[in-house]
């Protein structure tokens, strides 16, 4: 993992020729997939610079026909669980917030990273994940007086918003709607709590918006 992190150049070999291959000789059982688990959550909520190589590790990971079995569901419930904690970590110690909002930076990332495959072979991204950044997001906007999280809730955003509208359109019209208050939320925000977002991230708001 530190290698990955800290040497980019080197990731991409040594996941697809040696992680996985090494992990899958151990056989390893749930309680060994829960430490690697683990110790990916611990790096991506403390090492914010290591958000894109654990994503791209996790994306690789929980592959349903080449990654290592029972990962995928394990990592998942293990964001569940860090999940439900959000609201009272942003509450929390500047320890507890910086946490909280690298955790929520990260499901960004593994929103983009982690796939499934649908019934026509297509790989689709997970709207249980999609759903998973309206919530988070939803967290962040609470605290409007807070600077660093209005910026991470905009981060977030314009790391996912096209995927993430095009991940929810089949997952009915409640997931849209949750979107649509979200950015009639941050739209009504006074100009100084909001970050500088990109031009066209800009014009995306604003054509959902009217959407909406």
């Amino acid at each position: 993992m530190y290698e990955m992190v800290c040497n980019q150049v080197s990731f991409e070999e040594a996941v697809l020729t040696d992680i996985v291959s090494i992990l899958k000789s151990f056989q390893l059982g749930p309680s060994s997939i829960e430490l690697i688990v683990d110790l990916i959550f611990e790096g991506c909520v403390s090492e914010p610079n290591s958000h894109y190589s654990l994503g791209q590790l996790c994306g690789v990971l929980s592959h349903s026909t080449g990654g290592l079995l029972g990962f995928r569901s394990i990592f998942l419930n293990k964001a569940q669980k860090e999940f439900g904690k959000l609201n009272k970590a942003l509450n929390g110690t500047k320890k507890e917030i910086t946490r909280a909002l690298n955790f929520s930076q990260f499901m960004a990332i593994l929103f983009l990273n982690l796939n499934m495959v649908d019934s026509d072979g297509n790989l689709v991204r997970f709207s249980v994940l999609g759903r998973a950044i309206l919530g988070v997001v939803e967290q962040l906007i609470k605290y409007s007086g807070n600077s660093d999280c209005i910026q991470c809730a905009a981060s977030v955003l314009e790391l996912t918003i096209i995927p993430l509208e095009e991940a929810l359109q089949d997952d009915g019209k409640e997931s849209l709607t949750r979107l649509g208050n979200i950015l009639h939320r941050i739209g009504t925000m006074k100009n100084h709590q909001l970050p500088k977002f990109h031009i066209l991230i800009k014009l995306h708001f604003n054509r959902m918006l009217k959407k909406s």
